[in-house]
């Protein structure tokens, strides 16, 4: 496999194509790779930098997996990673006491580390949702300006929300 290249399948510009096996098999031994590359920063004392690594290097590293590969053949992968990097910012960031919380409370961290910046969140979106979901958490909602039409042009005397054409994205957009 050091080519990328074999009976089953082939990596094509890192992205894996072939037969499922060989795409589970090459996609499970990245996400092992990550997993144990994610145990490996708890060495790190800076709190800052510890979150930093893992949203922009680890969480990074599978993300463009899933952009490009089928989510069917990779979804338990992610969620394994996924939940080994909020894991660790659980763990780095309480210092381990979030193992006393109780079960809603932990979701609502867990959730609250998945959320995006924009919506309140620590941003380090999930990846096992595959792309149509964070298409849906990145363009909730889209408000665009009518062109050509003024308030005089449409009876005057309406309201900012006549300007605007509003469209809100479901969870079945493509990219």
């Amino acid at each position: 496999m050091g080519a990328g290249v074999s009976t089953d399948g082939m990596r094509v510009s890192g992205v894996p194509v072939g037969v499922d096996a060989w795409v589970k098999m090459l996609v499970a031994k990245k996400a092992r790779s990550v997993i144990t590359d994610v145990a490996k920063l708890d060495v790190i004392s800076d709190g800052l930098l510890h979150n930093q690594l893992l949203h922009f290097c680890q969480n990074a590293r599978m993300a463009f997996l899933g952009r490009n590969t089928p989510t069917p053949l990779l979804s338990e992968f992610m969620a394994q990673v996924d939940d080994t990097i909020v894991e660790a910012v659980c763990r780095h960031g309480t210092g381990g006491r979030h193992l006393d919380w109780s079960p809603h409370l932990r979701k609502f961290a867990n959730m609250k580390i998945q959320v995006p910046h924009f919506l309140g969140g620590f941003g380090i979106t999930p990846n096992a949702f595959g792309c149509a979901t964070r298409c849906h958490l990145s363009v909730h909602s889209l408000a665009i300006p009518r062109s050509g039409l003024d308030d005089a042009s449409h009876g005057g005397g309406g309201g900012a929300s006549e300007k605007y054409t509003r469209y809100t994205v479901d969870s079945s957009c493509t990219l």
